[in-house]
């Protein structure tokens, strides 16, 4: 993204009142022009997050330069919990920058989160993988399961356990979780009539849930490199508009946001993945899991009929 772009986004993200920025990958702390949208984004009084695989801030000079700024939370999306799952995952020699980065930023006092995505491989090494992230320097661990991705139009699997694989895992983490020094989240983004009903109760008390992704309901504005809005991170070849040609400012984009193409879309994110969804007690708890997995997965085949409301 150029200068001038970046620069006209943030300022128009501040007129229309957003409280936090995130600047998330690509890598971000590789973006030539960081410094000068973070100064942007905090001489417009809004908050910063940021997303990164962790590897630059093995360097001291630029995690202590990243200190400088008020971030309400810096997140490392861990890609392996050790050298040899990392490179599988990213064909690069990494890990250890990870952790080095993971150190430093604890060292200047922006204790990072981290962000571990289980892919369907990663089922087999859950235990190790906890006891690894429950190991590092940082204030807090949110984790979640890969989704398909649609690419071209078309659902691709990419590494996404389904939704049975997951509420076995997600059983099995939750059990282990009262056990760890550490505040985790973990969504399941599966129907809750998958889980037996003790790890269900914990999942509704836990506010694990779904509901209020920012693709069902517009709560959240996503614009790519190239100005698009995308609705989410799994339709990242899919642009519901443009900044410059679908809206300018705040007028325009009220119109564009609440038109028709934007519309329909978050309809279809609500759309019952099932017929057994449509009296389901649970349905306001769950909404039928995260709708791209019924891009890929047939719903049929895993939702089964709950308590009827």
């Amino acid at each position: 993204m150029s200068r001038e772009k970046a620069e006209s986004l943030v300022n128009f993200m501040a007129d229309l009142g957003i409280k936090t920025v995130s600047l998330i990958g690509g890598e971000p702390n590789l973006y030539r022009d960081l410094f000068y949208v973070l100064d942007l984004i905090s001489q417009n009084g809004m908050g910063i997050m940021i997303t990164s695989n962790g590897r630059r801030f093995s360097d001291i000079r630029f995690s202590r330069k990243m200190a400088k700024y008020k971030f309400q939370n810096i997140s490392i999306s861990l890609k392996g919990i050790d050298r040899e799952q990392y490179m599988r995952q990213t064909n690069a020699d990494g890990f250890d920058d990870v952790c080095q980065g993971i150190k430093n930023l604890a060292a200047e006092g922006l204790s990072p989160s981290l962000f571990f995505t289980f892919g369907r491989t990663a089922l087999g090494h859950i235990d190790k993988t906890l006891e690894f992230l429950s190991s590092l320097e940082a204030n807090s661990i949110a984790m979640n399961f890969a989704n398909p991705v649609i690419i071209d139009g078309k659902a691709r699997d990419m590494d996404a356990p389904d939704p049975v694989q997951i509420a076995d895992a997600y059983t099995r983490i939750i059990r282990k979780i009262p056990s760890i020094d550490k505040d985790m989240f973990l969504a399941p983004s599966i129907p809750l009539c998958l889980l037996d009903p003790d790890i269900k109760a914990i999942a509704i008390k836990r506010k694990m849930l779904t509901g209020t992704c920012y693709a069902r309901v517009g709560s959240g504005l996503i614009f790519s490199p190239e100005g698009e809005v995308i609705p989410c991170h799994q339709f990242t070849d899919y642009a519901l508009g443009s900044y410059g040609a679908d809206f300018t400012d705040i007028g325009s984009f009220k119109a564009f946001w609440y038109g028709d193409k934007c519309l329909n879309f978050r309809r279809m994110m609500n759309n019952y993945p099932s017929a057994d969804c449509i009296e389901c007690a649970d349905w306001v708890n769950c909404f039928g899991g995260c709708p791209i997995k019924w891009f890929y997965f047939h719903p049929q085949r895993y939702i089964k009929k709950g308590v009827t409301a």
